[in-house]
C-alpha cells in the first residue's frame, strides 16, 4: 500500500525553483515493486515530485547512516529458505530498522581485491572482441583506513594461509591453432612451483569464461580494479558471457540474476564506457 504524511525537509540540490529552506512537504512511501513516479510529473495541488529514482539500497544507506565498509548488527536475523546471492553466507531481517551501525569503535573490516586483466582480440568477421587470456592478481587482507606496509602485501602467498599476493591466469587456443611448441611444458613447469596450479589451459573461450568465473566466486573480491576496467574489460566481458551464453554468468558480480541488463555506453560517468546496467552487475 502507500502511505503519506507531512514533514519538514530542507532542499539542498541543483534547482533553483525550490526553496532551500525549512518547508512542509508530503513524504509518499510505496513498495518497490511498484513502477516509479515519473520526474516530471505535477497537479493541481502540487508543483513537483522529488526522490522519485532514488535505489532501495541509496535510501536504505542514507536512513541508517551507513558511510562506507562498516560493521553492522543485524536485529533477530535468519537464514533465507533460497539464496540470492553467491556469497557464502546470507541473511533477512524485518525492515531496515533491524540493522545498525556497531558503534563499538572496532577496526573497519578488511577488504579483498582483486586486479583483473583481459588480452583481447578482434574478430573482424563480426567486428567484435574476444577474450583469448585472462588475468586475476587478488590481496587480502586489504586495509580500508590506513596505509599498508609493503611486507603485508607484496609477498607471494606460498603458504595458503589467504594472506599477501596471489596470481590465477586463464589463456585458451585461438581457433583451431595450437598452442606454441614448448608451451604446455612451460605451463607445467610454472604450476609445479611452490604456489601450485596458477595457469589453465582451455579449448575454447567459453570454457575460458567459465573458468574465470568460477574464480571470482572462489576469490569473492570486495573491490574489482584493472586498467580502464570499467570502460573497457567489464563491457568486454559482459557481452562475451551473454554472446555465447554462459551459464552463471552473473557470478561476476554477488546478486544472482538470470536476465542481462542493458549493456550500453554510459560516458564519462561510468569510467568513459560502461553504462549503469553493466556497472550493475558487480
Amino acid at each position: 500500500g502507500w502511505n503519506m504524511k507531512i514533514v519538514k525537509r530542507t532542499y539542498a540540490s541543483e534547482r533553483n525553483d525550490i526553496p532551500r529552506c525549512a518547508q512542509y512537504v508530503l513524504k509518499v512511501s510505496y513498495s518497490f515493486k511498484n513502477k516509479a513516479l515519473p520526474q516530471d510529473l505535477s497537479g493541481e495541488n502540487f508543483s513537483t515530485v522529488l526522490g522519485t529514482q532514488t535505489s532501495a539500497l541509496a535510501l536504505f544507506l542514507l536512513k541508517r547512516g551507513i558511510m562506507g565498509p562498516s560493521w553492522l548488527l543485524l536485529n533477530n536475523p535468519a537464514r533465507p529458505s533460497t539464496s540470492v546471492s553467491w556469497c557464502s553466507v546470507e541473511y533477512v531481517v524485518q525492515g531496515k530498522k533491524a540493522i545498525t551501525k556497531d558503534m563499538t569503535g572496532r577496526d573497519p573490516p578488511p577488504l579483498v581485491v582483486a586486479s583483473i586483466n583481459l588480452k583481447t582480440i578482434i574478430d573482424h568477421k563480426n567486428n567484435t572482441n574476444e577474450v583469448a587470456a585472462a588475468s586475476i592478481l587478488f590481496a587480502k587482507p586489504v586495509k580500508i583506513d590506513a596505509p599498508m606496509q609493503r611486507s603485508e602485501w607484496n609477498v607471494p602467498d606460498l603458504r595458503g594461509s589467504g594472506h599477501g599476493l596471489v596470481e590465477v591466469a586463464v589463456v585458451r587456443k585461438i581457433g583451431n591453432t595450437a598452442f606454441p611448441p614448448g608451451f604446455d611444458r612451460a605451463v607445467q613447469q610454472r604450476n609445479s612451483g611452490k604456489q601450485g596450479k596458477v595457469v589453465e589451459q582451455c579449448a575454447n573461450e567459453r570454457a575460458l569464461l567459465n573458468y574465470l568465473l568460477v574464480k571470482l566466486k572462489q576469490i569473492d573480491p570486495d573491490v574489482i580494479v584493472g586498467h580502464n576496467f570499467a570502460g573497457f574489460d567489464l563491457g568486454v566481458l559482459l557481452h562475451r558471457l551473454q554472446e555465447l551464453k554462459v551459464m552463471n554468468w552473473s557470478r561476476i558480480g554477488r546478486l544472482k540474476r538470470n536476465n542481462f541488463p542493458k549493456l550500453g555506453g554510459g560516458g564519462g560517468q561510468w569510467g568513459g564506457g560502461a553504462g549503469a546496467g553493466a556497472m550493475s552487475t558487480l
